[in-house]
């Protein structure tokens, strides 16, 4: 059964992405991260290198390794929809997306900085056969659960 995440933070996408992605190679998930473009694959694909020195994400693009060895990455970055390490999970900041490339995927996070919160709610029609649907939002307290 499909799931979609959404999580509404109150920071840049792209100093949320390492933690999330550190918990989804923890829990053995495959990753699609699919960027808004190059740029910000290459800056991603950099953070994930020097993100931690406790842990390693073993994770790629086509600016870091080939895309034939992608299989060996639980993370795949790219700026459009490949699936070279066989991915479970699609990650992204928004994007809208086909049904064509969601249907790919077990597991969809959609990732939002809070002052879109009514453009998350918008998009949120796009998973319109995924029932399972949550959104968390992060405050003061931690994460809660919202209504989207």
């Amino acid at each position: 059964m499909q799931k979609v995440i959404f999580y509404c933070i109150n920071d840049d996408w792209t100093n949320f992405v390492p933690k999330l992605c550190e918990q989804l190679y923890s829990d053995n998930e495959r990753v699609l991260l699919l960027c808004d473009d190059d740029e910000e694959v290459s800056f991603l694909d950099s953070k994930l290198w020097t993100f931690s020195k406790l842990s390693f994400i073993p994770h790629g693009s086509k600016f870091s390794i080939s895309s034939t060895d992608g299989e060996h990455c639980a993370v795949w970055i790219a700026s459009a929809p490949v699936y070279y390490n066989a991915p479970n999970c699609l990650v992204h900041n928004g994007l809208t997306l086909s049904n064509d490339v969601l249907n790919n995927f077990i597991t969809i996070v959609d990732i939002f900085h809070e002052n879109k919160f009514s453009e998350a709610t918008e998009r949120k029609k796009q998973y319109t056969n995924i029932t399972n649907i949550k959104c968390w939002k992060n405050t003061n307290d931690g994460w809660k659960n919202v209504d989207l």
